[in-house]
């Protein structure tokens, strides 16, 4: 009986395939744990024979790769780290941030259309030796990291006119508040939060006015951001 149990085996096919996903799901000694309160007892060390064991399809070749680094040891160790962003894995971890390292790797897996990395000039260098035909692209925390320094930079070059505005709209709804005396109840939290998203609106209102439609604003919109 091939489909219940294998010729020499200590368990059937049905046992070994729920130790076998236990195993993968939580590892050897925490697996072993689960399995006794499943009364499925294994050790710890079996399991893993049985990952070690086990077969796995080939994965399909990846097309779109994000390359990163990742730390050995923060701030002292660094390697590299590759993942198949169409499915969501990991596909690698090369022992080093080096160009050379990378090249080799995409060089062993052609086809590759799509690389998403960070701005280091180190990934650049390695995608463009082996896979000269893929588009690189920034992943997309540093394109919100971009986006956060450029608007640091505007903000910063027009603080003043913020801070003006600012005060200027808290004046404002200062004095319509003293114009419009509401009667003495008692608010609830969500009415004071409706105002305050009101006010955080009329105030951001306020700034793309002051900072978007200023000439300066618009000349300096024309320069190259930040890589």
């Amino acid at each position: 009986m091939p489909e219940t149990v294998q010729p020499r085996a200590r368990r059937t096919a049905r046992l070994g395939e729920s130790h076998l996903a236990i195993g993968f799901a939580v590892g050897g000694e925490s697996g072993s744990r689960l399995s006794r309160k499943l009364a499925m007892p294994v050790s710890g060390d079996t399991l893993l024979r049985m990952i070690r064991a086990a077969g796995f399809e080939p994965p399909a070749a990846p097309r779109v790769v994000g390359i990163d680094d990742w730390a050995w040891r923060k701030g002292q160790r660094y390697g590299t780290i590759i993942c198949d962003l169409e499915r969501n894995r990991v596909l690698d971890l090369l022992p080093d941030r080096n160009a050379n390292t990378v090249a080799s790797w995409l060089k062993r897996h052609p086809g590759i259309e799509v690389i998403a990395r960070d701005r280091a000039g180190v990934y650049a260098d390695g995608a463009r030796r082996d896979a000269p035909d893929a588009t690189q692209v920034a992943d997309r925390w540093h394109l919100l990291q971009n986006l956060g320094e450029a608007l640091r930079l505007a903000l910063g070059r027009h603080r003043k006119a913020v801070s003006a505005a600012g005060k200027a709209m808290m004046a404002e709804m200062s004095g319509d508040d003293d114009a419009n005396p509401e009667p003495s109840v008692e608010t609830s939290p969500k009415l004071d939060g409706l105002r305050r998203s009101r006010r955080i609106s009329a105030v951001n209102s306020m700034l793309k006015s002051l900072i978007c439609g200023r000439p300066a604003c618009r000349h300096d919109r024309s320069r190259p951001g930040p890589a």
